[in-house]
């Protein structure tokens, strides 16, 4: 079973020139739960950057050549979302019963990884080895016209301020 987490504090990611704020308070937003006791399991990484440095590191070796790798691969918001990712369900499939961790790896570990690696990815400009840091920048937008997609008031982001309850409306 699965438990959201109740605070609801991850905040929007902005990447620009000096790198990402936001936060992803801590932890995955769904935490595995035993089904008897209804009580949140004990994570097995306390945060992201462990999770990267103690298992995602050392069980991902491939040669440098032709992927493209960056040690602050946490100023590249893809990096954070896709790690994210793979760390919650880690933590979700890592206690369901075999061929679970396989699938983990398959849908992914390695679908996340090949994504982040790849020659034309976030660390394009990016060299490990020779310690090299630069974030590709952000694609243009232009904002379409009010009116041409349906908006949902009661959204986190971009609905109705929350000071502005359904009574006041």
């Amino acid at each position: 079973m699965v438990k959201r987490n109740p605070t609801g504090e991850n905040e929007a990611l902005t990447a620009n020139s000096g790198g990402v704020s936001g936060s992803f308070g801590g932890q995955p937003d769904s935490v595995p739960t035993d089904d008897d006791a209804q009580e949140p399991v004990r994570l097995r990484f306390a945060s992201l950057p462990l999770f990267v440095e103690s298992y995602v590191l050392p069980n991902w070796r491939h040669p440098t050549n032709g992927i493209a790798w960056c040690g602050r691969w946490w100023e590249h918001a893809e990096a954070i979302t896709r790690l994210s990712a793979c760390w919650e369900a880690f933590e979700v499939m890592r206690r369901e019963p075999a061929p679970a961790l396989s699938v983990w790896w398959r849908d992914h570990l390695d679908v996340h990884m090949a994504a982040l690696t790849r020659e034309s990815g976030p660390f394009k400009q990016c060299d490990a080895e020779r310690g090299m840091h630069r974030q590709q920048p952000i694609w243009s937008n232009v904002q379409p016209p009010a009116g041409l997609f349906p908006v949902d008031d009661d959204a986190e982001i971009g609905g109705r301020p929350a000071a502005q309850t359904k009574e006041t409306r």
